[in-house]
Parts: structure tokens; sequence; C-alpha cells
């Protein structure tokens, strides 16, 4: 059953939602930051997904405008059209298909700004956002290990030129 989902553009106002998935440790233990602590530091988060040639958005169910989650493509400051795709939604979503809804309204939405490539970073344990990823046609580039991370790091990648634009209804505000 496809998902109807629409991808509004991330604001200021949206702090409290935000911080209350970004206050929740299960939630952002994959990501790149820490459990919020204030909503101070999910406005912050905004901020960076929203500013410097990055586009964040809130995603929406369609005929409720009940938030899903944050989807967010963070441009690549060494590949000029390259961005790095950043996804996370409250527990009640996860395993239904909002997350892939939204990732197919995000090539879509790159495709239409001539975005070259997009790149997804997904922790190895993390076999949700994996799925996701191979599910919405990424394919694993490389896996990345650390010292200090001892699990690996899918590094996910899409070119854009050989994606197929998804029939998906979306609104973009």
């Amino acid at each position: 059953m496809e998902k109807k989902i629409w991808l509004d553009k991330l604001r200021a106002e949206d702090r409290d939602t935000v911080f209350s998935m970004t206050s929740d440790p299960e939630i952002v233990k994959y990501m790149r930051f820490d459990t919020h602590e204030k909503p101070e530091e999910a406005e912050e988060l905004i901020r960076h997904y929203t500013e410097g040639g990055n586009y964040g958005f809130l995603i929406r169910i369609a005929d409720s405008k009940e938030p899903v989650g944050v989807a967010a493509l963070k441009q690549d400051e060494e590949n000029c059209g390259e961005y790095s795709v950043s996804l996370f939604s409250f527990q009640r979503f996860w395993n239904k298909g909002y997350n892939t809804a939204a990732v197919e309204l995000l090539k879509t939405f790159a495709q239409e700004q001539g975005i070259r490539a997009l790149k997804a970073y997904v922790v190895e344990e993390n076999y949700g956002s994996r799925k996701v990823m191979e599910k919405c046609g990424f394919q694993i580039q490389e896996i990345l290990h650390f010292d200090d991370f001892p699990s690996g790091l899918y590094v996910y990648a899409l070119p854009m030129e050989s994606s197929v634009v998804p029939d998906i209804e979306r609104i973009i505000p």
C-alpha cells in the first residue's frame, strides 16, 4: 500500500515537534548527533538542515497533516552536486513504509533540483534504514570502520542520472 505523505519545509516553529523526536534516545541512537536535552538543540538542528544549501523537511501524513518525522538533504562540501540523506521518524511509524515513501520523495525533489548524486551513511546495526536505502535503489559504495566505532558505517550511493522518478503524490510548499 502506497503511503500518502508530503514533505513540508522545515521551519523554526517546528522546534517542539523535532525536539519530541530528538530527545528520544531510541530515535537518535543511530544519528550523528546526541540525544537532545533542550529544545534549543532541536532549533539548531533545524538551522543546520535548512541553511547553507541544505534542504530540510517535516514529513507529514497527507490527509491528517500529522508529523511522521524529519528528512533532509545536506550538501556535500567536497563534491559539488552531491547531497547526503538524513532521516528520522517517530517510533510509531517505523516499519510501516513511511520512511521509504519519504526517501522516494527526496529522490524526486533531488532530481528537480538538479542534484547529481545522493549518499546515505547508515550504521551497520540499523537494519531498518539499510533496508529503506536498498529498497529505494541505493547501493553500498563502501563500508567504513573506525577504531572508536567497531561496527561498520555503510556508505550508500545513488547517482541521480540513473534513478527513476516515482509516481507518488507530493506537496512541497
